[in-house]
């Protein structure tokens, strides 16, 4: 009688529990510091702001400023351009209620809806051909390259995506997925048919 012989399985590698915890440790250090040098870094940038003079507002910076935010010129932006006041600055003037900055900041908000929904047209309208390379691995040459020119219709996608995130916030009763309750006001018309229908028809 012939018995087979039963191979030895080999035995499976497992990583050591005292690795992965040293991983883990690593890995929690590196983000704890990292939050932690982009937090020195933000409170450096507070402390720079408060230690100086404020920066002297004038009602042609207002409408300068407006100007680029129309535009399409983001405030951290604006804050780099020669002659402008921080982004922390104009911040604080926005959310200041009664300074006058912040119902610039606001009328140009309103105007930028109307700049989106002419921007989505323009950009659906457009094509925008771009270049795509394609590497291949292997072969006798070791590989090869395609390069390919088409519309960029992925790119186009972000873009008016992008806007019509931004005009779900900025119009919301227009463009917003979830109608708006807060309009609280009744509506005449529906309120007559709706009265009309529940009286029945009327009596000849």
């Amino acid at each position: 009688m012939v018995t087979a012989k039963k191979q030895a399985s080999k035995p499976v590698e497992r990583t050591p529990k005292k690795l992965l915890k040293k991983d883990r440790k690593a890995i929690r250090d590196a983000t704890r510091a990292a939050i932690a040098k982009s937090s020195d870094a933000y409170v450096e940038r507070i402390k720079k702001t408060r230690g100086a003079k404020p920066f002297p507002y004038t009602a042609e910076l207002g409408e300068r400023i407006g100007e680029l935010i129309i535009g399409g010129v983001s405030l951290m932006k604006i804050s780099k351009l020669p002659g402008m006041p921080s982004d922390v600055t104009m911040f604080k003037w926005v959310f200041d209620k009664d300074h006058p900055f912040s119902l610039i900041y606001a009328r140009a908000k309103q105007i930028m809806v109307l700049r989106y929904e002419e921007e989505i047209n323009d950009i659906a309208d457009t094509p925008c051909i771009g270049e795509t390379t394609i590497e291949r691995s292997g072969g006798k040459d070791g590989g090869s390259s395609e390069v390919r020119k088409a519309d960029m219709i992925q790119h186009r996608q972000l873009q008016v995506s992008t806007r019509q995130w931004a005009l779900s916030y900025l119009a919301p009763k227009k463009h917003g997925k979830l109608p708006d309750l807060s309009d609280t006001k009744k509506n005449e018309q529906l309120e007559s048919l709706f009265a009309s229908l529940k009286s029945g028809p009327a009596e000849s």
